[in-house]
């Protein structure tokens, strides 16, 4: 498994907006991940550890001992480490919450459908595809910049585009799991849909 498809996998877990993936010469790789919060860190992190260890060549001995047992990865784990040369089963996770601020927006197309990334000044990114409907893409903006930030994805999004004296200013309403209702407003400067993002970004702000 390359270590980008790697982190594709890992981005794929519940709970994780967004990871790293750093191959380590005669070592396994470093994985850093980052959570909105949703899911205990221990559980991320075994959840990671678990498709780290898939990705890896095991050799045959330890896997058919994890199997013949029956026992958990994290029962293995030490018996396995146990063993001579278990560098392919060292891994190194480490799971933390977002804390940068939203900088881009990249919008793909692909044959499965659209898909939003949102990315941080430290260059993390969260996505969301983009769903049927005529607010699917401002919905997938808020989704993904508000992963990006570590909240889960807002149950309710509303933009308004209005001109005040001469200027462009977008307005978004987000309605959060929590039942608050959070508003934050930005300025046209670039696309309409990085700046919808750049409002969900500044209603963020006054969340703890």
């Amino acid at each position: 498994m390359t270590a980008e498809n790697m982190r594709r996998e890992v981005c794929s877990l519940p709970g994780v907006t967004s990871a790293e993936v750093t191959p380590r010469a005669g070592a396994p790789p470093f994985i850093r991940v980052w959570t909105d919060g949703s899911r205990p860190d221990a559980d991320v992190q075994q959840a990671v550890e678990q498709i780290a260890l898939g990705g890896a060549p095991l050799r045959e001995d330890v896997s058919r001992r994890r199997t013949g047992l029956g026992r958990s990865l994290r029962d293995a784990l030490p018996a396995a480490l146990a063993e001579p040369d278990p560098s392919h089963l060292a891994i190194d996770v480490e799971v933390t919450r977002p804390s940068g601020h939203f900088t881009k927006l990249a919008i793909e197309e692909t044959s499965d459908g659209v898909e939003v990334r949102a990315i941080d000044d430290a260059g993390r990114e969260s996505g969301a595809v983009v769903e049927q409907g005529e607010d699917g893409l401002a919905r997938a903006v808020a989704t993904a910049v508000a992963l990006l930030r570590g909240f889960p994805p807002p149950h309710g999004v509303a933009v308004n585009t209005r001109d005040v004296d001469g200027t462009t200013v977008v307005t978004v309403l987000l309605e959060m799991s929590s039942g608050t209702t959070l508003a934050g407003a930005a300025i046209v400067t670039g696309g309409l849909p990085f700046t919808v993002g750049r409002a969900v970004d500044s209603a963020l702000n006054s969340l703890p």
